[in-house]
């Protein structure tokens, strides 16, 4: 059984703090390792005896992935449950990417004060009114997972959810 390596980000600061050399260099190497990293995702959940589907049906499967129904009780979540959400946050990101032409990973530096600054996002949505609209998954699904730390139940279908509400917009 392979191990799997906890994403180790190239920033030791937020984004939006960096200089913009530093974060542009830790975009790129974000970028680059959405195949590895989403490979090593499949990997670890094969190892953790769920199955490895393809696309959108992937979703459901990392959605009822045990990792969080066993941090209930912890005081935050810690580098594993962290890593988890990068990687997740890549696969859907990417998933839209590759179906759908129009939407692409984007180095956002459209307002300082925007909560994305200097991040990797996607961008590129037709079906909106804001040209400049951009999503990212990360502080959503760690949100998610604070949720289950407090006590809540797992969400059925979120993954789904969030990806079908963002393909909408593509």
């Amino acid at each position: 059984m392979s191990e799997y390596e906890v994403f180790r980000p190239k920033l030791n600061k937020p984004c939006h703090l960096a200089e913009r050399k530093e974060a542009r260099a830790a975009y790129n190497w974000f970028i680059e390792s959405i195949p590895e990293r989403i490979k090593g995702l499949k990997d670890f959940v094969n190892e953790c005896g769920y199955p490895v589907l393809e696309g959108r049906d992937f979703l459901p499967v990392l959605n009822d992935f045990g990792v969080c129904s066993e941090i209930v009780g912890h005081e935050k979540l810690g580098p594993l449950e962290l890593s988890l959400a990068i990687d997740i946050n890549m696969y859907i990101g990417d998933l839209l990417v590759q179906k759908f032409d129009n939407l692409h990973w984007v180095f956002h530096t459209f307002g300082k004060s925007d909560v994305n600054y200097q991040c990797p996002v996607i961008m590129g949505f037709s079906k909106i009114r804001n040209k400049k609209y951009s999503i990212e998954f990360f502080r959503i699904i760690a949100g998610y997972g604070i949720r289950i730390l407090e006590g809540e139940p797992k969400e059925d279908g979120l993954f789904i959810r969030l990806y079908d509400y963002q393909a909408k917009k593509a």
